[in-house]
């Protein structure tokens, strides 16, 4: 199974994973952990209220997460 993606490296993708992103992703999946149990939303309803950090990492992993199951979605499409 192949996945088309827009990223081109040399390098193992793992190997680009700061310490520092490690821990906004743990942060956001514990968050996304209490939202799917509680329906709670840390920082709040109101994203305008969010810091730039916590607004940045939730945009930035939502929508990898989002691309890898689209990229999942077609490829089982395309085994069809």
């Amino acid at each position: 199974m192949t996945y088309e993606v827009d990223v081109e490296s040399c390098e193992c993708p793992v190997a680009r994973i700061t310490e520092a992103s490690l821990k906004w992703i743990a942060k956001f999946m514990k968050a996304r952990r209490v939202h799917e149990a509680t329906g709670g939303v840390v920082g709040g309803m109101d994203a305008s209220r969010w810091s730039a950090r916590w607004f940045d990492a939730v945009e930035t992993i939502q929508g990898e997460l989002m691309a890898q199951e689209n990229a999942r979605v077609q490829a089982m499409g395309a085994r069809e």
